[in-house]
Formats: structure tokens, sequence, C-alpha cells
């Protein structure tokens, strides 16, 4: 059976992939993912679909993004934390390179929460430079 940061590895690879049924998969039928409200994008997402629409939209955000993962932490039956970056372009062609933890909730080999923190110093200058689009 695979531990908990196996299965957020798994949803990682299965989403970088394309391959959206295995991502799916790997999510609990009431699962509740949370990005930060302060993104134009943020909220509270409750279900797969709801959470794969989510992350379908988000690249429209952005000319270019890439994520790197610098570490995978399990901690105790439950908790799994990814921390790591977010960088690229928003479409006005501002760089961003914005630090991010990534807190897992998996549960019977399933994720039934997420809850994303970003750096705020730079995720404010981003948004800044997101709403100067509009």
């Amino acid at each position: 059976m695979d531990s908990n940061a196996d299965i957020v590895r798994r949803g990682y690879a299965a989403f970088e992939s394309g391959n959206i049924p295995e991502f799916k998969s790997l999510l609990a039928e009431d699962v509740e993912w949370e990005i930060p409200r302060e993104f134009p994008y943020g909220g509270v997402f409750r279900g797969p679909d709801a959470v794969v629409e989510l992350l379908a939209t988000i690249p429209s955000y952005y000319a270019s993004q890439h994520v790197e993962i610098t570490d995978f932490d399990a901690f105790g039956d439950e908790l799994v934390i990814v921390r790591g970056r977010h960088y690229g372009e928003v479409k006005n062609g501002t760089a961003y390179d914005v630090g991010f933890a990534s807190f897992f909730t998996v549960r019977d080999g399933r994720v039934v929460r997420f809850r994303e923190y970003v750096d705020p110093g730079k995720a404010i200058a981003l948004l800044d430079s997101m709403r100067t689009e509009q």
C-alpha cells in the first residue's frame, strides 16, 4: 500500500502528465481544495470535478507556469506537507517566483483536504501585476 506521501506524489505526477482520470482517482468524493482567496481563482472547491475545473482554469492567468517541489514531508497518520516554489510569467510578461507550502490530508488512500499557503510578500507583488492587466 502506498504511503500518504506516495499518494500525493502520484497526484502531482498524474496531473503533470495530463492523466486526469488517475489524478481524480486520488481525490475523495468529498475532497475540499482551498487556494488563497487573494488569487483571482482562489476559494474553496468541493468534489473532484470542481477541483479539476479549477486546475484547468489556472493556466489562463499565466504566460508560463512551473512548479518546483523541494520537500515532501509526512506527519502523523494523515498529513503531507509539500514545499516548493511556483515560477514563470503572468500574461503581461511580469516574472514571478513565489514559495509555497501545500497541506494535504490523506485518508484511506485519497486526498480529502488540500490547503495552499504562499509567500505573502511575493504573492502581493504578483497579484498587483495581475490586476494591472485588467
